[in-house]
């Protein structure tokens, strides 16, 4: 997964060797890969997401296109776990996402999103409250 991960990274302005790791690869097995039993092992395939949307808008709609509804439903999850740094991939791919075009930006809201956002922002500002009292 690291690997892979790197290589996707490094390829990262050319679109035709994504796609070409992706056919490989395939959306349905990366995201089986986001609930593996192994945290690390979800890490990594969060972060390929994460790149994978990383570009433009064309890059999210090519994710969007072949798994929309199942990356969203696996951010919803993974947004409920302790485990920071899957929360933290989770949200950055949310963050990209809204910074797409404008029906990329209203899924983070049809997904019901900001509201999850802005639940996390509160739980951490309690815990940062509470770790500096």
């Amino acid at each position: 997964m690291f690997a892979l991960k790197n290589i996707i990274y490094s390829s990262n302005s050319q679109r035709d060797i994504k796609k070409s790791i992706m056919k490989k690869i395939t959306y349905d097995y990366l995201i089986e890969l986001c609930n593996d039993e192994d945290y690390s092992i979800q890490v990594q395939a969060l972060y390929i997401f994460r790149i994978l949307v990383n570009s433009t808008s064309e890059d999210i709609e090519e994710v969007f296109t072949n798994c929309k509804n199942k990356l969203m439903k696996i951010i919803e999850i993974k947004l409920e776990l302790v485990n920071q740094d899957i929360i933290s991939h989770s949200l950055f791919i949310l963050c990209v996402i809204s910074s797409g075009n404008e029906k990329q930006k209203n899924t983070i809201i049809e997904y019901g999103f900001l509201k999850k956002i802005f639940e996390y922002l509160v739980y951490l500002l309690i815990i940062y409250h509470l770790t500096y009292i």
